[in-house]
């Protein structure tokens, strides 16, 4: 799995909680470029008109902006709406699935793979903010999305990179295990 850089966020505090502090279920932040790649852009959305809406889909337009503002303002959910009110206020772990709810509109940020665009970076799919359900109302997959850490001894690198500990690996099987007996 590759990761590109210039599509990488931060996530950045825009209550009174200290910075480094951790992320919690309900919790508002703004999803920052980093410095190296994007200049300290803040993701954004606002509600769809006439006028302003995503370039192929017609949905809700997701930008980049220069200064954080309200509509810069994201929170995450947990991903199972029957346990979703449960699990406010408790942190979010690294590495899983959430939501990633717009404060403003109160819809989620969605990747459509239907819809891309071309840039000089190549095909890129269209980003929105859109809730997707399907026919039981919960979220597609379209809304779901991992918020991934850092490996500290990879450069660059992410948890998803990481070696299986030898405490994790499955148990050899029956005839390894019958011969070394």
């Amino acid at each position: 799995m590759l990761f590109v850089m210039f599509c990488t966020f931060m996530l950045f505090s825009v209550d009174e909680s200290t910075e480094g502090e951790t992320l919690r279920y309900g919790q508002h932040f703004a999803l920052r470029t980093t410095e190296e790649y994007g200049g300290q852009l803040y993701l954004t959305s606002d509600h769809k008109t006439f006028q302003k809406y995503a370039k192929n889909s017609r949905m809700q337009e997701v930008n980049l902006i220069d200064n954080p503002t309200f509509p810069g303002c994201w929170k995450a959910l947990y991903l199972d709406p029957e346990m979703r009110l449960e699990y406010e206020g408790y942190p979010v772990p690294a590495n899983t699935k959430i939501l990633i709810n717009h404060c403003r509109t109160n819809h989620n940020l969605a990747l459509l793979y239907k819809f891309f665009l071309r840039t000089s970076f190549g095909r890129e799919f269209e980003v929105t903010t859109h809730s997707f359900f399907d026919s039981h109302k919960v979220e597609e997959d379209v809304n779901h999305w991992i918020i991934l850490t850092g490996h500290p001894n990879i450069k660059n690198g992410t948890m998803l990179q990481r070696s299986i500990p030898v405490c994790e690996e499955p148990e050899p099987k029956t005839e390894e295990r019958d011969r070394k007996s």
